[in-house]
């Protein structure tokens, strides 16, 4: 809840956690616990955030529409639009789907410009 009000300490707790995690080491503090969770949900939802802008980027180059693209992977164009604004993350079992409608290779999914 402290969180919702005051949404910079989540940022403080998320760039001092490993110092604060390796002084607290062994200890199953609930509250250790939480702020362990939280760090995991802003790398998730950082790697989501990635992911989707990829997807666009590589759809783009393509000239592909999210319906045709959604069409070809078997997904709904929701699905596609919630991947790319890094709302929810691709499942397993469409991340071919996906990377054959693009014809590129799973791992070229996961590479962004800057790295190529």
């Amino acid at each position: 809840m402290l969180f919702l009000v005051f949404p910079s300490l989540f940022w403080l707790y998320s760039y001092s956690l490993p110092k604060y995690a390796m002084r607290l080491r062994g200890t199953t503090n609930l509250s250790t616990l939480s702020l362990l969770k939280l760090n995991e949900v802003h790398w998730v939802s950082t790697l989501r955030l990635q992911f989707g802008r990829n997807l666009r980027r590589l759809r783009k180059q393509r000239n592909i529409t999210q319906e045709r693209l959604a069409e070809t992977a078997n997904l709904s164009v929701e699905q596609i639009s919630f991947i790319e604004r890094g709302i929810s993350g691709a499942s397993f079992d469409s991340l071919p789907r996906l990377a054959e409608a693009l014809n590129v290779s799973v791992k070229d999914l996961f590479t962004s410009e800057q790295e190529t």
